[in-house]
């Protein structure tokens, strides 16, 4: 008895990188925090953020790390898809 095994596809690391691009925007815009205050704050230049947020650089986990720094929640809720720009519930 055999079980056909189907794989998953692989994960597509411009999808992943649009979401958590996505929700960095939005919560920069919750915030009202500009590209410039926010490199300001993550330690980074204004042309390296202004990079990343318009997708002439990738974001890299460190990125992401400080980002949810500055936002003051975890790392892995900027990972996740969420509905329009609503306010997170934590």
């Amino acid at each position: 008895m055999s079980i056909a095994i189907t794989p998953l596809p692989a994960p597509s690391p411009d999808r992943l990188n649009d979401v958590v691009l996505a929700n960095i925007t939005a919560e920069l815009g919750r915030r009202r925090l500009s590209a410039r205050r926010a490199a300001a704050l993550v330690g980074m230049s204004q042309q390296a953020v202004s990079d990343r947020l318009n997708g002439r650089t990738r974001l890299n986990l460190d990125d992401v790390q400080r980002f949810a720094e500055l936002f003051g929640m975890d790392p892995t809720e900027l990972l996740v898809r969420h509905q329009g720009l609503e306010p997170r519930t934590r």
